[in-house]
């Protein structure tokens, strides 16, 4: 805001403990306004506690903009204040630092089960599948998607338009079955029909489906669990 141009334009940004730089690809608006290196004057380097952001001039009512990408050890809200910037002339420069909070969610921690209610079975048998999904992470788990390949050798039950049994924890995980997908060329694509009969499958099943995948809508929270259950007929 000077009424004459500033140089030697200096910024330092110290990160609070458990954020550091995740790597070095900065970003600058306008292209090329400024430069960053660690406070050594050394060139930045993933893992660094902090970055050192220098303009060599700044017109009057012009502005630089840096962002940087950086990484947290721990969940919680975290603020970043910089130092008030400085400049080598003309010495009407009067800045103050500036500060931001972030909230750092913590990772959830989704595994998952299958199994299968017999360990053999013959042509034309039925085997129910259980898929069972958990999250021991200390956060909340989006954009859950669920995927699973099918043996060749089994016709997916269509259950009239609902082949899948969706089981919720209690309290409830957070999460509900969205709506399916499926696939007859190997996951090359997700936009097949399924249909009574298909690939030569008896009625009410299909032999073409080679696999399904489900994104789920909500979020799973920490602790929370659902069982999936679908069947099939050997070929």
């Amino acid at each position: 805001a000077n009424a004459a141009a500033i140089t030697g334009v200096q910024v330092d940004d110290g990160f609070p403990g458990g954020l550091t730089l995740r790597n070095t690809s900065f970003t600058f608006t306008p292209a090329g306004c400024g430069s960053v290196t660690n406070f050594s004057g050394a060139a930045s380097a993933a893992g660094d506690g902090g970055v050192r952001f220098s303009v060599a001039s700044l017109a009057p009512g012009s502005s630089c903009r840096l962002s940087v990408n950086v990484t947290s050890t721990s969940a919680g809200t975290v603020t970043n204040s910089t130092a008030p910037p400085t400049a080598t002339g003309p010495a009407a420069l009067a800045g103050t630092g500036a500060s931001a909070d972030l909230t750092v969610n913590a990772m959830p921690l989704v595994s998952i089960l299958k199994s299968a209610d017999r360990g053999s079975a013959d042509p034309g048998q039925v085997v129910v599948y259980t898929v069972e999904i958990v999250n021991t992470g200390a956060g909340a788990g989006s954009n859950v998607i669920l995927t699973d390949e099918l043996t060749p050798y089994a016709s997916l039950f269509l259950g009239g338009g609902t082949p899948f049994t969706f089981t919720d924890s209690a309290p409830a995980s957070g999460l509900s079955l969205g709506a399916p997908q499926y696939s007859d060329n190997g996951g090359a694509s997700w936009v097949y029909a399924p249909v009574t009969g298909g690939g030569g499958a008896p009625a009410g099943y299909d032999g073409a489906v080679t696999g399904w995948r489900i994104p789920m809508n909500g979020s799973i929270r920490p602790g929370g669990s659902f069982t999936l259950n679908y069947r099939v007929k050997v070929k």
